[in-house]
């Protein structure tokens, strides 16, 4: 019992402490509110990550983070940028370490975590933007026919059936994405 408590503790101080510094850097580095208004993506270096505890999702707070820059909304089209986690007013993106293979099931059983782990770069943007943006390239005219999504409970053996359908190499398989995850508690939210 009382390790427990003694790691409940210490898991609440550095809660506390990560805020604060996240508080003092944002007094120091910060975008101001015409970039916060603008097209652009608001990009900070990730200067330490908190490391995912179990049942966590992915979240901006698990990093402590500094701002950058302003950049293009082309940012998101990089090969190493992807979608970090969704909120009800913006996305967030995060660029990947070179080398890094978020994608590999085999490596990487959950691909939130993967992402997390990799991370480097975060990006937020606001909602508006991104849907204008990819309405303009034609990217939200396809149909979606070759895309097939599996949603189950925890603890059913899906870890298993990932590691199964991505042998086939005739798939990629995502495995806990989280930003899917998100819209669909946004839109169940909202129903």
């Amino acid at each position: 019992m009382t390790a427990f408590l003694f790691v409940v503790l210490k898991a609440m101080l550095f809660d506390i402490i990560s805020k604060v510094v996240q508080v003092v850097i944002n007094l120091i580095y910060h975008p101001s509110k015409a970039e916060k208004n603008g097209n652009g993506i608001l990009c900070y270096d990730i200067l330490y990550d908190w490391k995912l505890g179990p049942f966590q999702g992915a979240s901006c707070s698990l990093f402590t983070l500094k701002f950058t820059q302003v950049r293009n909304i082309t940012w998101i089209d990089q090969d190493d940028v992807s979608l970090y986690t969704v909120t009800k007013d913006e996305y967030v993106f995060v660029k990947s370490k070179e080398g890094s293979d978020i994608y590999n099931a085999e490596e990487h059983p959950f691909l939130y975590v993967a992402k997390h782990d990799a991370a480097v770069e975060l990006g937020r943007v606001r909602r508006d933007v991104v849907r204008d943006y990819l309405r303009t390239c034609g990217r939200l005219d396809r149909d979606g026919s070759n895309i097939s999504i599996l949603h189950n409970i925890g603890r059913c053996g899906s870890t298993l059936m990932t590691n199964m359908i991505n042998k086939t190499k005739q798939c990629r398989v995502l495995s806990e994405p989280q930003a899917l995850l998100d819209v669909m508690n946004i839109i169940t939210r909202m129903e």
